[in-house]
């Protein structure tokens, strides 16, 4: 069943120069299912939750929707 699924589990680092961070989780047009920071990890978060560099987001995405938010939280050229 899990191999047929369209969408797929992964992580995702926020660099400092991403334009993700300040965002909120709400604004991603991917699943996140918790997210690691300093102060460990926050599981469920909500959709307000603001993000901020060097945090790993756990997403579940298609892979296209994946390959965008990986683009944007390196600050690559998402064009």
């Amino acid at each position: 069943l899990l191999r047929a699924a369209d969408e797929t589990v992964t992580t995702v680092t926020l660099g400092v120069d991403s334009p993700l961070v300040g965002q909120t989780v709400g604004s991603l047009d991917v699943t996140v299912i918790a997210v690691h920071g300093p102060d460990g990890t926050e599981p469920l978060v909500s959709d307000g939750r603001t993000l901020a560099a060097d945090e790993t987001l756990y997403i579940i995405a298609k892979p296209d929707a994946v390959r965008r938010v990986e683009a944007a939280a390196t600050g690559a050229d998402t064009d």
